[in-house]
């Protein structure tokens, strides 16, 4: 008998298990998967849209909280280097975890860390002709400050 009732018990609590996701909504179900695939477009505020809709009729799953953060933090990097706010958008951007759950976006990761690092490169390098062009011009040197220009 109790042999049994531990079967019983294992079973009912397989079906707990598994089931977590089954109290999600329709409507959550079609909302993860129009999130996906608007950010496999690279709609990522739409896509963050469906995640956030699908979490509330219920998707509580690890994934989909995965997905949420890592976009919130893409969109942010995003606005602060489109912003020319490049050293916020670098520290922003490498605090996005890539999982399995979030691994679509890992091209679009890589592809604006190269933004970000492009434009860090350009300010630096025009920092470095601003500061030789007024060495020039502090120095009398007219003739350098206008080729430099």
């Amino acid at each position: 008998m109790k042999k049994a009732f531990v079967v019983f018990m294992c079973i009912i609590m397989s079906i707990t298990l598994s089931a977590c996701n089954l109290f999600v909504s329709s409507t959550g179900k079609k909302a993860f998967e129009e999130g996906k695939l608007a950010l496999a477009a690279g709609n990522y505020n739409e896509a963050l849209g469906y995640f956030e809709l699908a979490q509330a009729e219920g998707d509580k799953s690890e994934d989909l909280t995965d997905l949420i953060n890592a976009i919130s933090i893409y969109v942010t990097a995003l606005d602060n280097y489109n912003n020319g706010d490049y050293e916020n958008a670098k520290t922003t951007l490498d605090s996005i975890i890539l999982n399995d759950a979030t691994k679509t976006m890992s091209k679009f990761v890589d592809e604006l860390e190269v933004s970000i690092q492009n434009g860090i490169d350009s300010r630096n390098k025009i920092d470095e002709q601003i500061s030789g062009t007024e060495r020039l011009f502090a120095s009398g040197d007219y003739a350098g400050v206008e080729l430099n220009i």
